[in-house]
């Protein structure tokens, strides 16, 4: 059977080197530790659920210590093997390249595998010797996959160091190349998948990170290309009309900002974080870099009470419409940070994602890395529908600039001191919109206004 259609097992991947019909070559690369065998297993096991059988051989890996390990990713390898969909066979290192190719045709001939994987080649290569040309290998490699009509995955170690593997032979025969790599991003140790070729299809993005996490396995973490990002979604009332009149419509898939002076943090600025939960009863996920989550419910809790809004009416907020999670920026790298942030909204499956104190994040970064991600992070959430709310201490005017330009909808909070006293105002602006402003107090009825609608 020609053509035959296989799974990649990781959502992403496909994005990437495109449409995978059998017979086909995939070569894994790189080196110890980046996740080679996860990956080379997940597709295995992806293929075998859905009944396309996979045959896994490897001279390294122990059966037991591999399928534990992969059970804590999600990979039941045990059940797909003990109901005939998966066979996992380990070698010894072949004295020569004969003796494997007896072995290894043996075990094609006992069933029909639409997945193969090779973990690794190494040895192979290794007894290969420089006398084996080029042709020996396209030719036994060609006529696996000829064979099974499917997908063969071959797995190969790079040493440190090295770019390459098997003299520049693997890459040759190879329809589509996987490198995984490990760099240190400020000095943390970032996870990156590089497209090295892809037959057939335009490799428009070469290097994407990705993460291997427990109960779930791989992430691939694609940002969207413009032209595929969602348009905006259905309005939302934000239960105010002072914001409704300065702001006009409010969308699923848009941006708010909402900026702060860091050294006069007034409880009414509060309160843009809180209208689309409040008027519309939306699932809000807030995600704190400066707040643990009982810290920020507290002050939820404080900000509502004096507000009017009974205990109760708090406490049935909190629990069925906001979740509260806390991430200390300067526990990841820019890149692992934007990954845990969106882990953290794909578990939750929120309507709006509120940042509270991205500025300290922003500090960890340097500009041209931390744009770079929060342009795709933006993007990514956008393509979800999701309403974004970034509650932002304004720092310093280039963060300013570079927020407010990918927001489609501004708050700025200012201070000055008259007469000994502080005075606020408020700048509001929106896209296609003349910008203005309003003063404290008809902020603070627009707070009164959106309160009312859950007392």
């Amino acid at each position: 059977m020609t053509n035959k259609s296989v799974s990649l097992g990781v959502e992403g991947l496909r994005e990437l080197i495109g449409e995978v019909e059998g017979p086909y070559v995939l070569l894994v690369a790189g080196n110890p530790g980046a996740g080679k065998t996860t990956l080379a297993s997940t597709i295995c096991y992806k293929n075998a659920i859905s009944g396309n059988r996979c045959l896994y051989v490897t001279f390294y890996e122990q059966k037991e210590k591999l399928f534990k390990y992969m059970s804590n990713l999600g990979l039941n390898l045990a059940d797909a093997e003990s109901k005939g969909l998966l066979r996992f066979v380990r070698l010894s290192i072949p004295s020569s390249i004969e003796t494997f190719v007896e072995i290894f045709t043996s075990m094609l001939s006992e069933g029909q595998y639409g997945v193969v994987v090779i973990d690794s080649i190494n040895p192979i290569l290794d007894n290969l010797g420089p006398q084996v040309s080029r042709a020996w290998l396209t030719n036994f490699f060609y006529n696996i996959v000829q064979t099974t009509q499917g997908l063969l995955v071959l797995v190969s170690e790079l040493p440190y160091g090295y770019e390459t593997a098997g003299s520049g032979v693997l890459e040759f025969v190879a329809d589509a190349i996987v490198v995984l790599k490990q760099k240190i991003e400020d000095r943390f140790l970032v996870r990156f998948m590089e497209i090295r070729k892809a037959r057939g299809s335009s490799v428009s993005l070469a290097e994407v990170p990705f993460s291997i996490n427990v109960g779930e396995g791989i992430h691939i973490w694609v940002p969207p290309l413009l032209s595929e990002v969602s348009p905006e979604r259905e309005q939302i009332d934000l239960g105010c009309e002072i914001l409704r009149k300065a702001w006009g419509a409010i969308r699923k898939g848009q941006v708010i900002n909402i900026f702060y002076p860091p050294d006069c943090r007034h409880a009414v600025t509060f309160l843009p974080v809180l209208l689309p939960t409040l008027a519309s009863k939306l699932k809000t996920l807030v995600i704190s870099y400066r707040y643990s989550p009982q810290a920020f419910e507290n002050a939820i809790f404080t900000y509502l009470s004096t507000r009017g809004v009974s205990e109760d009416k708090i406490r049935d907020l909190l629990g069925k419409y906001i979740k509260i999670a806390s991430i200390n920026p300067f526990s990841y790298s820019t890149s692992q940070l934007a990954i845990k942030e969106m882990e953290i909204i794909n578990s939750e499956s929120p309507d709006v994602v509120v940042f509270h104190g991205p500025e300290i994040a922003r500090t960890a970064s340097d500009l041209k890395t931390y744009t770079r991600e929060l342009f795709n992070e933006i993007n990514y959430l956008k393509n979800k529908g999701i309403l974004i709310v970034r509650f932002i201490g304004h720092i310093d005017e280039t963060t300013y600039r570079l927020e407010s330009s990918m927001a489609d909808a501004v708050m700025r909070l200012d201070y000055e001191i008259v007469n000994g006293k502080v005075a606020l105002t408020v700048f509001l602006w929106s896209k296609g919109r003349d910008p203005h402003t309003i003063s404290l107090s008809e902020l603070e009825s627009c707070l009164l206004e959106a309160c009312g609608n859950i007392k």
